[in-house]
């Protein structure tokens, strides 16, 4: 079994099973403060790194976790963002001992044919290589559920 992870609050998490999908699913966030703030849900991320660890002590695998370099134009709440993520993400897994690395998305996007190309390209290519998860990569704003089962399917090549 692999897992991937788009560690962005619009990313998601997804573990699969050669061939099928087992499991894709939004990030876990919850509202913070007033307006339209977020943060990361460290209990349900926490039942995220469980489930990783769950199905690597069984079945072997990898979890890879997009690491993607700071944009300046993003500005300095995204890389803020961002960065916990990470740090989150390396604390919870190292901490279940499950095998993970942190991969760029310029070398995943490479390796499966998607440099250079948007959001909806990687939406087709996971509805291609997973038509059982069409119904959680309808919309355009699936894009986050779409690389992560993507980023699982780079760990399972390249794992």
């Amino acid at each position: 079994m692999w897992g991937g992870i788009d560690p962005g609050l619009d990313g998601a998490c997804a573990i699969i099973g050669a061939p099928s999908v087992t499991r894709v699913e939004d990030c876990p966030v919850l509202k913070s403060g007033s307006g339209s703030r977020r943060e990361y849900d460290l209990l349900e991320l926490e039942q995220w790194a469980q489930a990783f660890a769950d199905v690597t002590d069984v079945y072997g695998g990898l979890v890879a976790i997009e690491d993607p370099p700071p944009i300046p134009r993003f500005g300095v709440v995204t890389a803020r963002s961002l960065g916990e993520a990470m740090g989150i993400w390396k604390a919870l897994l190292t901490d279940k001992r499950v095998r993970h690395t942190f991969v760029s998305p310029s070398k995943w996007k490479t390796d499966m044919g998607l440099r250079g190309k948007g959001k909806e390209a990687s939406l087709k290519l996971a509805r291609q290589l997973f038509p059982e998860a069409i119904p959680e990569l309808a919309r355009k704003k699936d894009d986050g559920r779409a690389e992560a089962l993507l980023l699982a399917e780079w760990a399972r090549k390249h794992g």
